[in-house]
């Protein structure tokens, strides 16, 4: 039996702008929409590993549909003239800051001038709770969403809020959330028309740090400086119920998504066990915030 596809698919040269805040699921969100296009469809841009790498320098913009990075709202002026909608995957504040923190830490394969860059970070902000003073703490999903740099947004918070939840209401076709993914996928197929949507968790932090880390302090530092951050969430949350109850299969579509990910996810452990955790899966090998 066919399923419904959703109501509003892609027109004709239009560009989907997928922002990926950092530490948002984005690694596994990547392996589910580049199953949805083509390659040449597709402009992955994760800044600064690919200087030079532009949305203007892009020879056919007229043949993406799908542009994925850690990018600002407003990267679609790079594409003058042609059609777009923008998503997002938001995440609760504090988790998402420290899981950058995290990350920062503890990822191993990096190119020599980011992995400088990060140890030198960590260096000046040692403790989660000293994080919070680093521009990467400060708001970042609303400046993300807004298009206000942080040099801006700390002179005028509450005008950078009001813009973030404007251009959510306006110019996106679905927000999701990392703590609801299975359902913020189960929207984003419905409204996009795409196809499988299963996956295998990737970029699964296992290492943790001592619990002095993550600390009262630490938590009252990172809620100080994500309060636009807690606002625009709680925004999205609300956002994504409305979408959901739109949608008249919804809980149909979310059990079948979630029986193919258990399938998915038997099969491979049963993999990994059958080569004594030698071998991992495609969606276990990609890496990255």
């Amino acid at each position: 039996m066919t399923q419904h596809t959703g109501s509003r698919l892609q027109a004709d040269n239009e560009a989907i702008f997928l922002i990926h805040v950092p530490k948002t699921a984005g690694s596994t969100l990547r392996i589910v929409v580049r199953r949805q296009y083509a390659e040449d469809e597709c402009f992955l841009t994760y800044p600064p590993r690919e200087p030079g790498r532009t949305l203007a320098s892009h020879p056919q913009p007229e043949q993406l549909r799908l542009v994925m990075g850690h990018y600002r709202y407003g990267f679609h002026r790079d594409r003058p003239g042609l059609p777009y909608r923008y998503a997002a995957f938001l995440r609760e504040p504090f988790s998402q800051v420290r899981s950058h923190y995290y990350y920062l830490r503890t990822a191993p394969k990096r190119k020599h001038a980011e992995r400088d860059r990060h140890r030198s970070i960590i260096e000046q902000y040692p403790t989660l709770a000293d994080f919070a003073g680093h521009e990467w703490a400060y708001n970042l999903q609303t400046v993300y969403l807004s298009g206000i740099p942080y040099v801006l947004l700390k002179d005028a918070p509450e005008e950078a809020l009001s813009q973030a939840i404007r251009n959510l209401d306006t110019e996106f076709v679905a927000v999701g959330l990392t703590e609801r993914f299975d359902e913020s996928l189960v929207v984003l197929q419905y409204h996009l028309g795409w196809r499988d949507v299963s996956y295998v968790k990737t970029n699964v932090r296992t290492q943790r740090f001592a619990d002095e880390d993550d600390t009262d302090q630490a938590r009252e530092a990172i809620d100080g400086v994500t309060r636009l951050d807690q606002v625009l969430y709680d925004h999205a949350q609300a956002m994504l119920d409305r979408q959901i109850s739109q949608i008249p299969d919804f809980e149909s579509r979310l059990e079948i998504l979630r029986e193919k990910n258990a399938a998915k996810a038997a099969a491979a452990a049963a993999a990994e066990q059958a080569t004594g955790g030698s071998s991992t899966s495609t969606a276990a090998s990609v890496s990255g915030p």
